[in-house]
């Protein structure tokens, strides 16, 4: 629930991870909120399980949900649903992100969501497996097995959904969209391991959004 600190944080449907987790298991107080999922990208701060848990909940089908304990409430708003594309954003590198493997597991076996973890994220990471902890080695390895390079596009049409993870990256600023309320899209600086993405060091893209020397990613 901590503050991103960055410009474009008031816009609407901006919204705390806590807020949207409370709305749909059930905490009083909360199933009146709306959120407004006529979009096809979402975009979630933060590689920990919560986020994880997110990015289901925006991703399976509500007939699956109906099965399970989710409010009526979020229900109601994901079968109005337009998300195709969650995007999972994390300053760190592979070796230190903070879900488990139960989660990430459940994204990569969610039916008919393609996991996007990019090869170029994982570089210099299966050299160094030898020296990591069996957790953390497990985890790692289920990562280095979905990472994708470019796809066929004959399995295209298997994927209704898909969840993308964006490693070495930071949010700088959030943009207004067409209306100038809204949320349109994300600024990211790219961050640069200096081992290759081994250790937790990193190079930021800059102090300000658009500083010089800065490289910078957008998502819409």
């Amino acid at each position: 629930d901590r503050l991103l600190e960055i410009p474009g944080e008031n816009l609407e449907n901006v919204l705390a991870a806590k807020d949207l987790v409370s709305l749909y298991n059930g905490v009083p107080g909360y199933q009146d909120l709306k959120v407004n999922l006529d979009t096809d990208t979402v975009t979630v701060v933060g590689i920990g399980n919560v986020a994880l848990d997110v990015v289901r909940m925006l991703l399976t089908p509500v007939d699956v949900l109906r099965k399970t304990d989710t409010t009526e409430a979020w229900l109601e708003q994901l079968a109005a649903s337009r998300v195709e594309r969650v995007v999972v954003v994390g300053r760190r590198g592979p070796l230190h992100v903070s879900f488990t493997i139960k989660e990430l597991r459940e994204l990569v076996k969610l039916e008919g969501t393609r996991s996007v973890v990019r090869a170029t994220d994982m570089a210099g990471v299966k050299e160094a497996l030898a020296s990591v902890a069996r957790p953390r080695k497990r985890l790692t390895e289920l990562l280095l097995k979905t990472a994708v390079g470019p796809q066929d596009p004959a399995t295209e049409e298997r994927w209704r959904r898909e969840w993308q993870l964006r490693l070495f990256r930071s949010p700088l600023e959030l943009l207004p969209g067409a209306d100038g309320r809204s949320v349109g899209s994300i600024v990211l600086g790219v961050n640069r391991a200096a081992d290759g993405g081994r250790s937790d060091g990193h190079r930021g893209a800059g102090g300000a959004p658009h500083g010089p020397g800065a490289t910078l990613d957008r998502l819409q």
